[in-house]
């Protein structure tokens, strides 16, 4: 839970501000005089009574999120201030992921905008970095450069779920994403277009990070948000990713249906670029093999035609939206491997999820959402296939990333592939080897 571990003036009065209310409605909301309010706002070093500790303590647990990233902003920021002067060793400059997390450790001082294991290099600047504290604090001062400095975030934040995993990510995005609400309600005029562009690739963004463990309601709520701003922003690059991302939320539910109509609706706006509309395609094509309502030829039709749209991207690169920057004609061989799995083409489709395995770099290689997408397939395939001991390297694998990037449901799904092993492989070495590491 986040906790201040003794509060001041200056921490009630952060929190004040944090809820945007005067000094006579943070007292009514506090059940408290007005004159106690007033007095902590003048005296930031003085520290309340026990009960009033404790009345302070309720207020900021029961706060709603993007009140909790401001507070811990604006506590940051005085902390940071030139002069400052404590007897604690920054006593309340709280982590990213601790806005929201219950588990958050008051020794964890990461800042809003640098998660850990979020690299940004010399990309992300101070001053970049400084711009996004200022505008969280007053959403209505804009500042032409806060668009491209949460641009560089979010863009390190993508990279890095590709090594971390999405899990230790979701909690800091959600607290960012409460700040740049904020900025996308109070902003204005001409601006106002570029602060929705950002705010729905954050949004498609946090959805993705809920999808990928498998929390799809609120993966849908946030891709709805993000399709919501991209639609009054006239985006058609996100409003198709949108569209695209709850078809994948559909697939995760099984649910070929809804896949291959989202799938479809994707696709319909030819201003988007041929690098999101091929990623439409694919997964049209692999929700129609989900259905069983065709065969190859026509999984193939659709597959060659996204290939063909994958060439196009590939000539102007710089036309394509930074959130895709994943995709190549070798991720569209592992796409193509799935479609074949459903189709019961086993033996094909283990060479092409092996290809495209081999082809995509190490690093996206040992991220959780290969793992648990082409990997965990990759395994069962060679299983269904009798190779019990290619199945069992694969799973050794998987079950390397889950712990890394402490994806329990992944985790959860490959004890299961291992209990389908052992039931068929009962007196296997290989498949009690695997058991052993999965304890």
């Amino acid at each position: 839970m986040q906790v201040i571990a003794a509060w001041t003036g200056g921490h009630a009065d952060a929190l004040r501000e944090a809820f945007r209310m005067t000094n006579e409605d943070f007292a009514g909301h506090l059940g408290i005089g007005v004159r106690t309010d007033a007095y902590w706002r003048g005296q930031p070093e003085i520290r309340p009574r026990v009960k009033m500790q404790e009345v302070l303590d309720v207020a900021l647990e029961c706060a709603p999120d993007r009140v909790k990233a401001q507070f811990a902003l604006l506590v940051d920021e005085a902390y940071r201030a030139p002069g400052h002067q404590s007897d604690e060793a920054e006593p309340s400059t709280v982590a990213s992921g601790s806005m929201t997390n219950r588990k958050w450790n008051r020794d964890d001082k990461r800042p809003l905008w640098r998660p850990a294991g979020v690299d940004a290099g010399d990309v992300f600047t101070p001053d970049d970095e400084e711009r996004l504290i200022l505008a969280a604090r007053s959403p209505r001062r804009y500042d032409p450069g806060v668009v491209d400095a949460l641009s560089t975030v979010l863009s390190g934040q993508r990279h890095a779920e590709d090594v971390i995993g999405s899990t230790s990510l979701i909690e800091p995005v959600k607290a960012q994403l409460a700040v740049v609400g904020d900025l996308v309600t109070e902003a204005r005029g001409d601006v106002r277009t570029n602060v929705l562009d950002i705010g729905s690739q954050w949004a498609q963004f946090a959805g993705w990070l809920h999808a990928n463990n498998r929390q799809l309601s609120e993966a849908n709520r946030l891709y709805g948000l993000a399709l919501e701003w991209a639609l009054e922003a006239d985006k058609p690059d996100m409003i198709a990713t949108a569209l695209s991302m709850q078809g994948h939320a559909s697939w995760l539910a099984g649910k070929p249906s809804p896949m291959i109509g989202l799938s479809r609706a994707a696709q319909r706006d030819n201003r988007a670029s041929p690098g999101v509309r091929a990623l439409a395609i694919q997964q049209e094509a692999r929700g129609i093999a989900l259905s069983g309502e065709a065969g190859i030829a026509d999984i193939d039709r659709k597959f060659d035609h996204a290939e063909e749209l994958v060439a196009q991207a590939a000539e102007k690169p710089e036309d394509e939206p930074p959130w895709i920057y994943f995709f190549s004609s070798d991720y569209l061989i592992l796409q193509r491997g799935l479609a074949y799995r459903l189709l019961g083409e086993y033996v094909k489709a283990n060479k092409l999820l092996t290809a495209g395995l081999s082809a995509i770099p190490e690093d996206m290689r040992q991220s959780d959402w290969v793992a648990s997408h082409y990997l965990l397939q990759l395994a069962v395939n060679n299983a269904k296939a009798g190779d019990v001991g290619a199945a069992c390297a694969v799973a050794h694998e998987i079950n390397v990333i889950a712990r890394r990037t402490r994806l329990e449901g992944l985790r959860t799904t490959l004890i299961r592939f291992y209990t389908w092993l052992s039931q068929n492989w009962p007196n296997d070495p290989q498949v009690a080897e695997l058991g052993e590491a999965l304890r």
